[in-house]
């Protein structure tokens, strides 16, 4: 039986600095769209939102819920990032928060 694997958050140096890795999920963790596509972090969710149909767009961002800022948010626990995502009006607007958020958090640092 394979060894389960937990998520968790780990710190490495470069450059002098200090730097998040980005995180991995268990599968059982992934989102899934309402079309069937799992997806297991927000920065491929980013590369997603490109192509999905509006109709699953829909479904998951709407005026009552938005299940990607409560996936982040409870999930990865990326709160700032949920809240901007939250708040977000387009699937553009909502990748734009995402790449910039892994740049700030975990390329610059």
């Amino acid at each position: 039986m394979p060894k389960k694997t937990t998520a968790k958050k780990t710190i490495s140096k470069k450059n002098g600095g200090k730097r998040r890795t980005l995180k991995r999920i268990p599968k059982e963790q992934y989102f899934v769209l309402l079309d069937g596509t799992r997806v297991g972090h927000y920065l491929s969710l980013a590369d997603i939102l490109e192509k999905v149909e509006e109709t699953v767009l829909n479904h998951h961002v709407n005026e009552v819920r938005n299940d990607f800022a409560s996936w982040i948010s409870e999930v990865f626990e990326e709160k700032e990032l949920a809240k901007l995502v939250k708040n977000s009006t387009s699937p553009e607007e909502i990748r734009l928060h995402i790449y910039k958020h892994v740049i700030k958090e975990h390329i610059r640092r």
